[in-house]
């Protein structure tokens, strides 16, 4: 199956903020790994966030993550933020 990716308001001012080869690798991060099987968790790549209503965080890299929601047969990110952020922001899932 086929997952649309669309990015909230927040993910893209998010993507905007970081500079464009962390942009750049975000973005392909995301259609590589959210584009067909968004749920498949793996022990590095995704995750499911525990407490957070099935939302999942994706690592792209050491330093950046993603997370996002999967409904019907959309992926929706959320956020996408440097790994320091995360802390703070989804208390303590990084």
């Amino acid at each position: 199956m086929r997952y649309a990716i669309l990015l909230l308001t927040e993910a893209q001012e998010d993507l905007d903020r970081l500079r464009a080869f962390e942009r750049a690798m975000a973005l392909d991060a995301i259609e590589t790994h959210l584009r067909h099987l968004p749920r498949l968790e793996s022990r590095s790549r995704i995750k499911r966030l525990r407490g957070r209503d099935g939302e999942y965080r994706l690592r792209i890299g050491a330093a950046l993550r993603a997370f996002y929601r999967v409904e019907g047969n959309e992926v929706l990110v959320l956020r996408v933020m440097a790994k320091d952020e995360t802390a703070e922001y989804y208390g303590g899932e990084s």
